[in-house]
C-alpha cells in the first residue's frame, strides 16, 4: 500500500498502548504544542496503519482533542514492524535518558526476533556474537546514540536506577553517574564482576599514581630485569 493522506474521525483512531509505556508526559511541552497548533494548525498529518492504529502523533492527537478537533488528516502506511516504526518515527523527538532506555528495551526485543529468524545470516538461534552485536549496533543506530552510552545507561539502571531521574533532571551527567556506579558496584565486585588485578594493571596504576619520567621507568625495569 502506498502512502496517502485521508481524513479520519478522531474517535476512530486507536492509540498504541506502547507509546505511553515508552514515553512520559511533559506538561510544559504539551502546552507549547497546543499553542503552536492553535496558531499554525496541524502542520504534519498523523501516521496510522490500515487498522487505524496510531504510529506517530500521539502528542499531537492529545493536543487536537483538547483544542476541539473532530477530524484530522492521517497518513496511511504499511509497516513491517509497527513497534519498531513507533520508535523510528520518533527519532527527532527530544527524549529523557529513561525514555531512551525504554526505546532500547523495545528495539532489543524486536531486533532479537529478527536475529532468530536469520538476520544476520548465520545467526539462526540468535546466540552468536555476530547476532548480539548486530542487535546492539542496530539499536544504537536507530536511537542516534553510541553503544558506549547505551551500555553505561544499562549499568546505571541495573545498579543505581535512582540516578536516572537525576540525569533526566540535568543534575548529573551520564558520565559522572556511570563513574559512581563503576567505582561503587563494579570495581569492588558488588555487582558480581570483581576487579581483576594483573601485573600490568598494577604497574600502570603505580605509574599513574607517581607519574615517573620515562628515564625513571626505563632504569627501574632495567634493574628488575637484572634481578
Amino acid at each position: 500500500m502506498s502512502d496517502y493522506v485521508i481524513r479520519m474521525d478522531l474517535e476512530k483512531i486507536n492509540e498504541n498502548p506502547l507509546n505511553s509505556m515508552i514515553y512520559g508526559y511533559n506538561q510544559k511541552h504539551h502546552q507549547e504544542l497546543k499553542k503552536s497548533i492553535e496558531l499554525n494548525g496541524l502542520l504534519e498529518p498523523l501516521t496510522i496503519t490500515k487498522d487505524n492504529t496510531l504510529v506517530s502523533g500521539h502528542r499531537r492527537l492529545k493536543a487536537i482533542k483538547e483544542i476541539g478537533y473532530e477530524e484530522v488528516e492521517c497518513r496511511l502506511r504499511d509497516f513491517d514492524n509497527v513497534n519498531v516504526a513507533l520508535v523510528e518515527l520518533n527519532r527527532t523527538r527530544i527524549k529523557t535518558k529513561s525514555e531512551l532506555l525504554n526505546e532500547s528495551d523495545l528495539l532489543k526485543k524486536e531486533y532479537s526476533k529478527m536475529v532468530k529468524r536469520g538476520r544476520p545470516n548465520g545467526s539462526e538461534n540468535g546466540k552468536t556474537s555476530e547476532g548480539r552485536n548486530w542487535t546492539i549496533l542496530n539499536v544504537a543506530d536507530s536511537l542516534n546514540t553510541s553503544t558506549t552510552t547505551l551500555k553505561k545507561l544499562y549499568s546505571i539502571r541495573t545498579y543505581e536506577p535512582s540516578l536516572l531521574e537525576k540525569i533526566d533532571m540535568g543534575l548529573i551527567s551520564v558520565g559522572k553517574a556511570y563513574k559512581m556506579v563503576r567505582e561503587k558496584h563494579i570495581l569492588n565486585g558488588k555487582g558480581g564482576r570483581p576487579k581483576t588485578k594483573s601485573f600490568s594493571s598494577e604497574v600502570l596504576s603505580l605509574i599513574e599514581k607517581y607519574k615517573p619520567s620515562k628515564n625513571e621507568i626505563k632504569d627501574t625495569f632495567s634493574t628488575i630485569i637484572k634481578m
